[in-house]
């Protein structure tokens, strides 16, 4: 049956406050009663759309895995265009995916959406684990290791291409936990706007250096 578009709206709100919710608090702070009450809906909607809290919870990580796919892809699309292209097209290539994936973890928005992947109450599941790791993690990881493998004239799976490429995804992972010491030295309640180019130039910077670029 096809559904309303009231009824595709109670969804979409029930997906967005969870969002929210399940990127700044742990599952089992998160009751159905309180996803409801942030969506101003009646808690019973959530079996009513989802069949149950697991098919909200389902919808609600494919939601942001979509949009963080949207984020990434793109950005690793870009940066195998420049892989051949000799050592100056190589450095921009790393450079220019830093600052996009530094822009995307420190972002109020897209932050969120990685938060709620990387809450471990939905990650926990091996099917929600596999999900990140083989359509947001692995193609990061694979472009990294193409880029290392360029920079340092090895194959791509190479054993020492893989570990570079480990090193360039882990380097830039770190400044989405790490925002809670970088923060509060530098006394800002936030990496809004143009701020996040204070990390991502340096720290391309030393990617660059550390390949030979």
């Amino acid at each position: 049956m096809q559904q309303t578009v009231g009824e595709n709206m109670t969804r979409a709100k029930l997906i967005e406050a969870g969002t929210w919710l399940f990127a700044e608090h742990n599952g089992h702070e998160v009751s159905n009663r309180r996803l409801a009450a942030e969506a101003k809906v009646n808690h019973a909607m959530i079996n009513y759309h989802f069949g149950s809290r697991e098919g909200l919870l389902d919808a609600i990580f494919s939601h942001c895995l979509q949009k963080w796919k949207e984020i990434i892809l793109p950005l690793l699309e870009a940066a195998e265009t420049r892989i051949g292209g000799g050592k100056d097209a190589l450095a921009a290539a790393v450079r220019e995916l830093v600052d996009g994936v530094i822009a995307a973890i420190t972002g109020k928005q897209s932050g969120r959406f990685l938060a709620v992947l990387l809450n471990d109450d939905l990650t926990t599941p091996k099917k929600y684990y596999d999900r990140l790791f083989n359509e947001v993690l692995a193609p990061f990881h694979r472009t990294a290791s193409r880029i290392a493998a360029e920079a340092k004239g090895l194959k791509p799976e190479a054993f020492e291409s893989l570990v570079l490429g480990q090193a360039i995804v882990a380097q830039c992972m770190t400044f989405f936990r790490g925002r809670v010491l970088l923060l509060p030295r530098l006394k800002w309640p936030d990496l809004e706007g143009d701020k996040h180019l204070l990390i991502s130039r340096p720290l391309g910077d030393a990617i660059v250096a550390s390949l030979g670029l």
